[in-house]
């Protein structure tokens, strides 16, 4: 889904950027500003380019209202130290980055990036580069995507910033929520963050993983990707985990919590060996424990009536530990996909004891 809609949006700024716009006659409350007109299906769109000073490089920015404007497409040569315009030629302000907003710009060079203070909201892919070593955030952001960016650069935060927070080194919070939104290889996560946001914490490559106490709710993706192969220990506050909040990590074990539902690809493609879920466990969603080809052993609580269609599929040489005499009615008929695993084991009464 994400390479589909990476693709869309090269296609829609290829197009923006090398594409003669088709004009339209202006609206009265068009200004000179945008003086470009592309219509995009139903969507009418107000465009300018400007150049950078040195011509390198080209930023395509989309009117907002008569004050403001995001920033949509580029082309040309990123510096090595990148300073994103506060305001475009004719003094409006730029106050959003978009999604995929320099897929078309070459980053090999680029090491540094300054997000002025105008800027409020930053959408996901907007770099696309292993090469970014810092990202310096201004006074004015209040929405950060952790996918932002391929690589795990050190970030600063202003420390005027009204919205946002830096808490110890490296992690950025929502002050009036207490989400965390960035966390530098989630090494440490500090006391007192009641939501570990989404895509917070992917991609690291921290040893060890502590979830401290206090910690209520693990967001979509959270731990993406992360390349820790230590055990990861959920606190007794965990009550609830997003989809794919686990989705390709390479946790060895995963225990602890007290979250009733294991959400959809919960654990997908992750590369852990063993996992004893919680007994506050009652429902196992679709694709929960798909493709995890290094799983062992899994110990399923007597607490869990339903179980959805391939939640376990994709598994190899494991042993499933069903407290439960017999299978629940509350299982779907194919919540093992057998003819998609190979040599696994399904033990009915088995004890936690056993799980490992």
């Amino acid at each position: 889904m994400k390479r589909m809609l990476s693709l869309t949006m090269a296609m829609i700024l290829t197009t923006l950027l090398f594409v003669s716009c088709r004009r339209q006659a202006p609206t009265e409350d068009e200004t000179d500003e945008f003086w470009e007109v592309m219509s995009l299906g139903k969507e009418t769109l107000y465009l300018r380019k400007e150049e950078s000073p040195d011509g390198k490089y080209t930023l395509v920015y989309e009117k907002i209202d008569d004050e403001t404007c995001s920033i949509r497409g580029s082309a040309g040569e990123a510096p090595e130290e990148f300073h994103i315009p506060a305001e475009i030629g004719t003094g409006i302000r730029v106050t959003k980055i978009q999604v995929n907003a320099f897929l078309n710009l070459e980053t090999k060079a680029l090491k540094e990036v300054w997000i002025p203070d105008s800027v409020e909201e930053i959408e996901g892919w907007v770099f696309s580069t292993e090469y970014l070593r810092a990202i310096h955030f201004g006074s004015g952001i209040r929405s950060i995507h952790r996918m932002m960016c391929g690589s795990d650069p050190v970030v600063t935060l202003s420390p005027d910033n009204p919205y946002l927070e830096m808490v110890e080194d490296g992690y950025i919070v929502e002050r009036a929520t207490g989400t965390l939104l960035w966390a530098v290889n989630a090494e440490n996560i500090p006391t007192g963050i009641p939501y570990i946001g989404e895509f917070s914490c992917m991609g690291s490559t921290a040893d060890i993983i502590t979830v401290p106490e206090g910690v209520l709710t693990i967001g979509r993706d959270a731990f993406l990707s992360c390349r820790t192969f230590e055990k990861l220990c959920l606190p007794d506050s965990v009550t609830s985990i997003d989809e794919g909040a686990f989705w390709g990590s390479n946790f060895e074990t995963v225990a602890g919590g007290c979250y009733t539902v294991v959400p959809r690809k919960a654990f997908s493609y992750s590369k852990m060996l063993f996992i004893s879920l919680p007994d506050t466990v009652t429902r196992i969603e679709s694709f929960a424990f798909s493709t995890c080809d290094e799983l062992r052993a899994v110990y399923i609580p007597a607490s869990v009536t339903e179980i959805g269609e391939n939640a376990f599929v994709g598994l190899t040489n494991c042993t499933i530990y069903c407290e439960a005499p017999s299978k629940p009615d509350g299982w779907a008929e194919n919540w093992l996909w057998e003819d998609e695993c190979e040599n696994v084991t399904v033990i009915f009464g088995g004890s936690r004891s056993e799980d490992t």
